[in-house]
């Protein structure tokens, strides 16, 4: 089954056993040992890599940065070092990976029908 017809993500972990929707998910961040996946209804920690996560996840999942990936699906604008998602929150970011994230975003926009 392809990344762009799963709807869950799996983690299985030694503490934890639980699927996440990944239509939920608005970013996936990496702290230390720790994942943390922010979704709409909280988040989830577990012990892991997020790059072993990345590749399970769709296309619209880009990295904002080596230790922050953000579904693209979710952002609805960029602005002032903040990533304002459609649920309302918003995420600040160091101005050398916001540069770079609003270029990829920029993309991405560009592309949709």
């Amino acid at each position: 089954m392809g990344t762009a017809s799963r709807k869950y993500l799996p983690i299985i972990s030694r503490d934890l056993t639980q699927k996440v929707r990944i239509a939920s998910i608005l970013y996936i961040a990496q702290e230390t040992r720790y994942i943390h996946i922010v979704t709409d209804r909280g988040e989830v920690v577990v012990r892991g890599k997020l790059a072993d996560i990345a590749g399970r996840l769709p296309a619209s999942f880009d990295f904002c940065h080596s230790y922050l990936l953000i579904d693209l699906d979710r952002v609805e604008k960029l602005q002032d070092v903040r990533i304002f998602f459609d649920n309302g929150r918003t995420l600040e970011v160091g101005k050398g990976s916001y540069v770079a994230f609003r270029k990829r975003f920029t993309e991405y926009l560009r592309m949709l029908p």
